[in-house]
């Protein structure tokens, strides 16, 4: 039989032989099926793991489509046509949050990448410098495994490697009991004890350490009560929004005597920067926003070699109204730095015409007459407004320059660097349309007219002037960044506006926002 299936095959007449050469035989086709079957699994494998790796390039295609959308919106707001960015405007909070979610999501689709290939995860960028120095250093060695054959030998330090990594210890709540003993005294009458320790909340639940954290959480991180209570209670902590609101009015209750102090140094200062926003408000029993305002006030010397640390207090009013400003600045006499807003100006009238000796000169702000001129050269039809915003980035570095100066020093640098460059620059300010009419608005604003002609040695006036004094600032951007970081998050600007809040609206003035380096 196994002749005529193998007919070259030479079969042996001893029966033995025979059986072993059928089972060699048989041996070698088993292992041949078993070699087969490792040759299909491995086949299947890589059919499955070819078409894991298809499903994750169609996902990651999927998003990297959807983020690159993204960019082309946030790019046609800014580079695409007049219409388009109109149309399709956003914030720069809205802005913000677009490229985090853009940089997340390609974060991802790294990661799943090179996972899906068997990548090894590139080492996460690190700061240059190092984490700051002032954060704790808690140190973890590492040793490592001592081999057998080296039991018992004396181990030499020969060096190490050192990695730095930075964590973070999650808050925590803790109750503080404070036991206050009471004692007699054996053959005396009475008993002795402590005195309660003072605190905000009087015979409440806070201790002043957490009423900071609450009102930091809310008002600098912009973080609503609403969110702090269901945050709590994942710790079992039970604080009805409610009940923190009240804190949070007896604490601004408390701050008042803080902000009226701040306030009174910023106006011992020679300069101050005045800004104003919106602010919407509640209004008491209709369910709808009001439009309130915030103003601030900042001083900081450091740009012309002052040592006074520096200082941004807040007001709330529910008006623009120039007698807000008045009420604000009253004893203050100095350089009054702003956008050009009426009531500032209308204040150093009135106080002119009373023969105060308060006085107060305005400074303008370049920033804001360089936007007129920005506008233009975006547009492309005015080569002198192109020339201006050439001739405005040189004066930004002489700015650069002086920045951290004395007076004397920066008034000299601007007259030996900048004067120059503002009176090449002054002849475009003469131009026909729109933009005259709006750089004469401008510079109206901070001259007293008295029914004088507006022309060109108006504006001489105007620039020379900042030009002259060591402590006039070429803009006052940095006081509109600090407010703009005050309000970012809306959620806790919309307050109940009921007098009953006056002790909450108080905290404003003081809104635990760090100030700017840079005025």
């Amino acid at each position: 039989m196994l002749a005529m299936v193998l007919p070259g095959l030479a079969l042996p007449d001893d029966v033995d032989a025979l059986k072993a050469m059928i089972l060699s035989m048989a041996r070698e086709q088993a292992a041949s099926e078993a070699r087969i079957a490792v040759a299909d699994a491995r086949i299947a494998a890589s059919e499955a793991e070819v078409a894991r790796l298809k499903a994750v390039e169609k996902s990651a295609s999927e998003r990297i489509a959807n983020l690159t959308s993204i960019l082309k919106v946030l790019q046609r707001t800014q580079h695409g046509t007049r219409s388009e960015r109109l149309r399709l405007a956003i914030d720069d909070e809205q802005a913000s949050f677009a490229f985090e979610e853009v940089e997340t999501g390609l974060s991802e689709i790294r990661s799943e990448l090179d996972r899906a290939v068997g990548n090894k995860p590139k080492r996460a960028p690190r700061p240059r410098k190092g984490f700051a120095a002032h954060l704790e250093r808690i140190e973890e060695v590492v040793e490592p495994e001592i081999p057998a054959d080296c039991e018992g030998l004396e181990k030499v330090l020969i060096g190490e490697d050192r990695s730095e990594r930075l964590d973070v210890v999650p808050p925590k709540f803790q109750v503080i009991v404070t036991r206050r003993p009471k004692y007699a005294f054996r053959g005396r009458d009475g008993v002795v004890q402590a005195l309660a320790p003072a605190h905000i909340i009087e015979s409440g639940l806070p201790t002043e350490r957490l009423l900071a954290y609450i009102a930091v959480s809310k008002y600098a991180d912009g973080l609503p009560l609403y969110r702090q209570e269901a945050i709590y209670l994942r710790d079992g902590v039970e604080i009805s929004r409610s009940l923190m609101a009240q804190w949070m009015g007896h604490l601004g209750f408390e701050l008042q005597m803080l902000a009226d102090y701040i306030l009174e140094r910023i106006k011992e200062g020679e300069r101050v920067f005045a800004d104003e926003t919106t602010l919407p408000t509640l209004a008491p029993g209709s369910g709808k926003t009001t439009k309130a305002w915030l103003w601030a006030y900042a001083r900081d010397d450091r740009p012309y070699g002052g040592t006074s640390p520096p200082m941004v207090a807040y007001r709330f009013e529910d008006s623009r109204g120039a007698d807000c400003v008045a009420r604000h600045l009253a004893g203050f006499s100095g350089i009054l730095q702003v956008d050009g807003y009426s009531a500032y100006t209308n204040l150093v009238k009135a106080r002119a015409k009373a023969g105060s000796n308060e006085t107060i000169r305005l400074a303008g702000c370049w920033a804001h007459l360089r936007r007129k001129f920005y506008d233009l050269h975006i547009s492309g039809v005015s080569q002198a407004a192109t020339d201006s915003i050439i001739a405005m980035t040189e004066l930004w570095k002489v700015e650069d320059e002086v920045r951290g100066k004395d007076a004397g020093s920066r008034a000299a640098l601007r007259q030996e660097k900048s004067v120059a460059i503002v009176a090449g620059s002054v002849a475009n300010f003469f131009v026909t349309g729109c933009l005259a009419s709006d750089l004469r608005h401008f510079f109206r604003r901070f001259v007293m007219f008295r029914g004088r002609h507006f022309d060109r040695s108006v504006i001489l006036v105007c620039v020379r002037w900042y030009l002259a004094y060591g402590i006039a600032r070429r803009s006052g951007r940095d006081l509109r960044d600090n407010l703009d970081e005050t309000l970012r998050a809306r959620s806790w600007a919309n307050y109940h506006a009921d007098c009953r809040w006056q002790g909450f609206r108080r905290f404003l003035i003081v809104a635990p926002r760090q100030a700017r380096a840079c005025f």
